[in-house]
């Protein structure tokens, strides 16, 4: 996923199902068991989200962004429909919970003029005091 290799398997240190990102794996990777006696699960694994809005461990936050609706279908095909809040001809408004705001802000502002964070408030004035300090004084 997104040009790396992950692999999933049991962690029986954990004692659950995870994902391990390959490049990230320090020593040799060990199996128990013999040969082929592995059995496929009848319900398939469940998906590895990489989301950036959601990598990491910080508090959920509910924020929202506007779309312009050139971009309005990129953004709608990587999305549950229970993200949307509005979608018409003025734009796609999106809520999300977030644990990772600096993810939500460098995928907002990878739409560049085509995205707008709507709030709360506090996050807008944290992406505006950012930006701010980015351009410098000259701004």
């Amino acid at each position: 996923m997104r040009g790396r290799w992950y692999l999933n398997g049991f962690d029986r240190t954990r004692g659950e199902d995870r994902w391990f990102r390959m490049d990230r794996v320090d020593g040799p990777v060990t199996t128990d068991g013999e040969r082929e006696a592995f059995q496929r699960p009848a319900e398939a694994v469940a998906g590895l989200q990489l989301d950036p809005w959601v990598l990491g461990g910080g508090a959920i936050r509910c924020e929202r962004a506007w779309f312009d609706p050139d971009v309005a279908p990129i953004v709608r095909r990587d999305l549950d429909e229970g993200a949307i809040v509005d979608d018409d001809d003025e734009g796609l408004v999106i809520e999300l919970e977030v644990t990772n705001r600096d993810g939500f802000r460098s995928w907002v502002l990878s739409f560049l003029d085509r995205a707008e964070v709507l709030g709360p408030p506090e996050l807008r004035d944290e992406l505006v005091g950012w930006l701010t300090a980015l351009a410098g004084d000259d701004a």
